[in-house]
């Protein structure tokens, strides 16, 4: 193959790669646009509803550690709690410098 019509060939491979793969919209797109539409409706719906049952099951359970307090320890703590317990730990840190926090200062080697 001589090298000058490389170019050539390139766009021509190119060119028949674009026309084999098509356009992703094909259609009116005025219908195109409906379908649309009507797809993210559906998901806004789906969403809505998985948002209420999180929120029924949430209800469900804290109705359930308000009349049976001993069920919390059972279920282990909840995130608020766990946020609570993390930033308490690291606040004590942040008053304390690192040697005093156990960090040992490393030798240098030759």
């Amino acid at each position: 193959m001589a090298r000058g019509n490389q170019r050539e060939l390139s766009r021509a491979k190119n060119q028949a790669k674009l026309d084999k793969a098509g356009t992703k919209s094909t259609g009116n797109p005025m219908a195109n646009n409906e379908a649309n539409a009507a797809a993210l409706q559906a998901k806004i719906a789906r969403k809505a509803a998985e948002a209420a049952a999180t929120a029924d099951q949430e209800a469900a359970q804290a109705a359930a550690i308000a009349a049976n307090p001993g069920m919390a320890v059972a279920a282990g703590m909840g995130l608020a709690e766990k946020k609570a317990a993390k930033a308490k730990k690291c606040k004590g840190l942040e008053t304390l410098d690192l040697l005093d926090a156990g960090v040992a200062k490393v030798k240098k080697g030759k």
